[in-house]
């Protein structure tokens, strides 16, 4: 019989970084996050039409729409090229 293995979530969501690391990512997610949040408050629901220069700019948008809000968000590639990007926001997702 195998041993279980105890996993904690955080090992498998937050695996260790330096403070470097970290802070280039949150600086990345921000700057990315700042392309589409509702700019008189962040945790509205947002709901923003960009261009995205590819897919790996288009794939960190999304992460940071979900790492600071905790929604998904829905992309839609329009006819101009252009992305329209839709999220419920922190508000309608996580609460106050």
């Amino acid at each position: 019989m195998a041993t279980p293995i105890e996993v904690s979530y955080v090992d498998v969501l937050a695996p260790a970084m330096s403070t470097a690391d970290y802070d280039a990512l949150a600086a990345k997610l921000w700057a990315a996050f700042d392309r589409v949040r509702d700019t008189s408050n962040w945790k509205m629901p947002i709901n923003a039409l960009i261009e995205v220069k590819d897919a790996e700019e288009l794939a960190l948008i999304d992460r940071a729409i979900t790492h600071f809000t905790g929604s998904v968000p829905t992309v839609k590639r329009r006819k101009d090229g252009r992305y329209r990007i839709r999220a419920a926001g922190y508000y309608m997702t996580i609460g106050s």
